[in-house]
């Protein structure tokens, strides 16, 4: 027990100046090379829900920004993920567990882990079909404000959407828009038990 007791931890919290310039997160995530991340995040979701592990362990993860290309330009002719793929994706996971060591301040961060799972942009693609792995949805652009446009309405009767490519990607837009679908789906039941009420047993409107 490192006393850790905080949800997220964040190491350089002051985003740096580094962080703000685009280029350099660019080349980060064009190179995969997240050695020279100026910033290290660690999220402990065991402080937040002690039940999603056994007691005296801890679920901890970290994530940032990554190119499809940079994975996918390691894959062989048949699209298969052979050595070069794997050799990067371990050099990735070992770079992270290093930023999370620094975030925690725990040295020997890495002797402790029983368990790893790494996903890159190919890992999204492969398991949700997403194009390009992306799970945040859409880019958020200044034109769009907060939210993007697209509705949970379809042109498709009775047919409602909600995720995380209505919004600015990620939990919350899956949250808002899954209410807001809800909402209308809710709306359009009770508009058909009004009107099958008021249909008479010849099947007339009354």
């Amino acid at each position: 027990d490192y006393g850790i007791t905080d949800y997220e931890i964040i190491h350089n919290n002051d985003m740096s100046e580094q962080m703000k310039d685009n280029k350099l997160i660019e080349e980060i995530a064009r190179t995969a090379d997240y050695s020279v991340l100026p910033m290290s995040i660690a999220t402990v979701y065991s402080n937040i829900d002690s039940s999603c592990c056994r007691p005296g362990k801890s679920v901890i993860a970290t994530s940032f920004i990554a190119s499809y290309d940079a994975f996918a330009e390691t894959l062989e002719e048949d699209g298969r993920r052979g050595s070069k793929y794997h050799e990067l994706k371990d050099r990735v996971e070992k770079q992270l567990i290093e930023h999370m060591s620094r975030a925690t301040g725990i040295e020997d961060f890495a002797d402790h882990i029983e368990v790893i799972e790494t996903a890159t942009p190919l890992t999204f693609e492969r398991y949700t079909d997403n194009t390009f792995g992306s799970f945040m949805g859409w880019m958020a652009t200044p034109r769009q404000g907060a939210f993007s446009s697209f509705s949970s309405r379809t042109p498709v009767r009775n047919v409602f959407q909600a995720g995380q490519w209505l919004g600015i990607g990620g939990v919350q837009s899956v949250m808002v828009s899954g209410v807001e679908a809800s909402k209308i789906a809710l709306r359009y039941l009770e508009k058909l038990d009004k009107e099958s009420e008021a249909i008479d047993g010849t099947g007339a409107m009354r």
